[in-house]
């Protein structure tokens, strides 16, 4: 369905939710694996600045999406799935920063996977 969605030049809200989405997670993961590491501060200010353009348009996309769900609960769920990552950055602290941060990957994936599955 996506495919013909792409083919036919429209792109719906679902669409970029799951883009955004993926790329929310992709670039946690990488930042965890590689970009954290490095000793240069340049990278590692970019790519913070890229997760939190990610952050946000995965917060304002979930959000959206909460007007279109018709359910009242699946509407609570994607507001749940919005201020998930922020609510990631208020509570965590350093001593379980893998916690969270597994916590935070496991709220993406499943938001993802629930608007790819549900619309």
């Amino acid at each position: 369905m996506l495919l013909l969605k792409q083919i036919r030049g429209v792109m719906v809200l679902e669409d970029i939710f799951v883009i955004f989405g993926c790329l929310f997670a992709l670039s946690i993961i990488v930042g965890q694996l590689w970009i954290f590491r490095l000793k240069n501060q340049i990278v590692v200010s970019n790519y913070t600045t890229s997760v939190s353009a990610f952050l946000i348009l995965y917060s304002l996309f979930a959000f959206l999406l909460a007007f279109r769900v018709p359910n009242i609960s699946l509407k609570i769920l994607m507001l749940f799935f919005a201020t998930s990552p922020l609510i990631y950055y208020k509570i965590r602290n350093y001593k379980y920063e893998r916690v969270y941060f597994l916590f935070q990957f496991f709220f993406i994936i499943l938001s993802v996977l629930f608007v790819f599955w549900y619309f």
